[in-house]
C-alpha cells in the first residue's frame, strides 16, 4: 500500500481504508500526507492517541475525513433517534447496551511457529505492531480481533454499532467517567467479559454495557425512562 501511494497518489482523490485495526491509524496517516482524503472503516483507530493524531492533522491539512459504520443510516437506527428528538419517550436518564460476542481469550497465545501461507505477506500483515510468528488458526479468520495487538476485543469492535444510535440521538460528546469491571485482559489477549459504566455531561446520563458470556446473543439494547422502556434486537 505504501508502494500504492508512492506511484499512484497523484492520480487519486480519497483512499478507503478497510483493514485490521491495527493498520488504520497507519494507513490513514500516510495517505493524508499524500494530501488524499480518507474513508475510514470503524473503529477509526487502534488506539485513541491515534485517532487525535489523525483528527489535528484533517485539520491542520483541510482535508476530509469519515468513518464508515454499519447500521448507521439503516431506517431502524434513524427512526430510534427520531423517536428521542420528538420527545416520544420522554427524558432519557439512562441506556443499556448488550452484546454476546465472544471476542476475547482468556489463554496465552501458543509457543509454536507455523508456516506462513503462500500469497500472505506476513511482515506486511503485521505493520506497525511488535513482530510475531504466524500461528495457522490463531489470527485467522477474523480472531486477531480477540489479539490486544491488533483487534480492540468486543466493546472495540461492537461497541462504536451499539453505542452509534445512543451517541446520535442525545448528542453526546466526551464522557466524563467510565469504569469497568470484569477480568483484566491477559498479555497476549482481551477478556471476555466486561461490565463498562459512562457518565455524560450535561444530563447527567449514564451508559451501562455488558458482554460476555452471560449476555445472551439476541439481546439488543434497552432504552430505560422513568415510565416506560423500549427494548429492541
Amino acid at each position: 500500500w505504501r508502494e500504492m501511494l508512492e506511484k499512484e497518489g497523484k492520480n487519486l482523490d480519497c483512499v478507503n481504508v478497510s483493514t485490521p485495526d491495527h493498520l488504520h491509524a497507519c494507513m490513514g496517516m500516510s495517505a493524508m500526507q499524500h494530501g488524499l482524503h480518507v474513508y475510514g472503516q470503524k473503529p477509526l483507530t487502534h488506539q485513541i492517541a491515534e485517532s487525535r493524531a489523525l483528527t489535528e492533522y484533517a485539520k491542520e491539512k483541510n482535508l476530509m475525513t469519515q468513518m464508515g459504520i454499519q447500521i448507521h443510516s439503516y431506517s431502524e437506527y434513524r427512526t430510534a433517534v427520531k423517536i428521542v428528538h420528538d420527545g416520544v419517550i420522554g427524558k432519557i436518564v439512562h441506556a443499556h447496551s448488550f452484546s454476546g460476542k465472544r471476542w476475547g481469550d482468556s489463554n496465552p497465545r501458543p509457543d509454536r511457529k507455523d508456516p506462513v501461507p503462500k500469497g500472505l505477506d506476513w511482515d506486511g500483515w503485521i505493520g506497525p505492531a511488535p513482530f510475531e510468528d504466524y500461528i495457522k488458526g490463531y489470527y485467522h479468520p477474523g480472531q486477531w480481533r480477540k489479539r490486544l495487538a491488533y483487534g480492540t476485543g468486543t466493546f472495540g469492535d461492537m461497541g462504536c454499532h451499539i453505542y452509534d444510535p445512543t451517541f446520535k440521538a442525545l448528542g453526546l460528546t466526551y464522557p466524563i467517567s467510565v469504569r469497568s469491571e470484569g477480568p483484566e485482559p491477559n498479555q497476549d489477549n482481551w477478556g471476555f467479559d466486561a461490565k463498562i459504566h459512562y457518565i455524560f455531561p450535561k444530563t447527567p446520563f449514564c451508559h451501562y454495557w455488558n458482554q460476555g458470556r452471560d449476555v445472551d446473543s439476541t439481546c439488543g439494547q434497552a432504552f430505560s425512562v422513568s415510565k416506560k422502556e423500549i427494548c429492541g434486537s
